[in-house]
């Protein structure tokens, strides 16, 4: 039944029927047309209009919060997937191995390696110049020893 074709009698028995819950929903969707219209601004229809608003509020604050945390979990989720690929890709730019070859910038892992390693060969002492180091400082210090020699005086104490 369209809305101008009831009576002020069957938009209360409407109503009626809708605190029984006995409406669909398209009657509901009339009722709440309805209720914006002037014909509705009986003291009659103050109760219904009340409900429905109240309803209708709740609706519409139930939808935003569920929206809200929709929209907070998809940026939680975009900031992760960005911080996910920037970390990737900082990891798979970053040179492991750098050194600097005669003034030159070199980040060949390989070339790296050998060079440390040459250095470190240069560095190294081998087993032999270490028994010759310690053989040349034993000598030292023992001729110092057999030059060393202490004399003691009797003299008279004072």
């Amino acid at each position: 039944m369209k809305q101008d074709e009831r009576t002020l009698q069957q938009w209360k028995d409407l109503a009626a029927r809708y605190f029984e819950a006995e409406t669909s929903p398209a009657e509901e969707q009339e009722l709440a047309y309805f209720l914006t219209t002037p014909a509705s601004q009986d003291r009659e229809f103050d109760e219904i209009r009340a409900v429905m608003g109240y309803l209708a509020t709740g609706r519409m604050y139930h939808r935003k919060r569920k929206s809200s945390t929709f929209r907070y979990a998809a940026a939680a989720a975009v900031i992760g997937l960005l911080l996910t690929t920037t970390v990737w890709q900082l990891a798979q730019n970053r040179n492991v191995c750098v050194a600097y070859i005669y003034g030159e910038r070199c980040t060949d892992t390989e070339t790296v390696l050998t060079e440390a390693l040459k250095s470190i060969e240069k560095v190294r002492q081998e087993p032999q110049e270490e028994t010759i180091l310690q053989e040349q400082l034993s000598d030292i210090f023992q001729t110092l020893e057999e030059n060393d020699t202490l004399t003691i005086t009797d003299t008279p104490h004072l």
